[in-house]
């Protein structure tokens, strides 16, 4: 089966171009970061494979085009997005928000259970109002209630911002785990040291295109990636 593939996509905002031209591949089972600054383009084109923002080119997952088909559809074939700054339903309890997650489906009782098993603090504040919770639980709950929906590629768009070191830690340790378990990661982060050393391979957009592929190992090794991105 194969997996994501984008060919020449580009998103505008009125006369903006925030996405120009890209093209970019994620196999099954791969770990793929995209990195680079601010404006960068990377979110627009993370909302272009979702289907939440218009876009042009062409965009496929699983072998199917998805050009013409809705954000839900999507969902509903595998395809998860984490958003940046989370988006959980603040009124919602943190078992509800994780009871969305799987709105299109059927969950079992074994799954939610999975998402407590990633994230127990999840399970010690399931009753309460998801706009309670600190920034770093309700990165886990985004990132659980994306698990309900079991993604084939999950997609997460900043997941260390403005998150403790610490949390930054766990998050990520638990991305590492869902990677295990098989399933995809296309992974948007302006930490640039983090992303590369969890994943395969990286992209690094600039002003809306893609100036530079190769594996993460490498890209930890160049010298322009490490002397732009890395502080080094």
């Amino acid at each position: 089966m194969s997996g994501l593939m984008i060919r020449n996509v580009s998103v505008h905002y009125g006369g903006i171009a925030a996405v120009q031209d890209v093209s970019l591949e994620v196999s099954p089972g791969e770990r793929v970061c995209v990195i680079g600054a601010n404006g960068a383009g990377k979110s627009s084109m993370l909302k272009a494979i979702a289907g939440l923002v218009p876009s042009s080119g062409t965009i496929e997952f699983s072998g199917n085009a998805l050009n013409a088909i809705p954000s839900w559809t999507r969902v509903g074939q595998g395809l998860c997005l984490v958003p940046e700054g989370r988006g959980v339903f603040a009124r919602l309890t943190v078992a509800e928000n994780l009871q969305m997650g799987s709105y299109h489906r059927r969950a079992a009782a074994s799954e939610l259970d999975d998402v407590y098993d990633h994230f127990p603090r999840l399970f010690e504040r399931r009753t309460q109002p998801a706009g309670t919770l600190s920034g770093g639980e309700q990165q886990m709950l985004a990132i659980g209630r994306a698990l309900m929906a079991k993604p084939k590629l999950l997609m997460l768009d900043e997941p260390s911002m403005g998150l403790a070191p610490l949390m930054v830690e766990k998050i990520f340790a638990v991305i590492g785990d869902i990677a295990k378990s098989g399933v995809t990661l296309l992974l948007v982060e302006q930490n640039a040291r983090l992303a590369l050393g969890l994943c395969d391979r990286a992209y690094v957009m600039e002003t809306g295109r893609v100036v530079l592929t190769d594996s993460a190992a490498h890209c930890l090794s160049n010298p322009l990636v490490r002397s732009a991105y890395l502080g080094d």
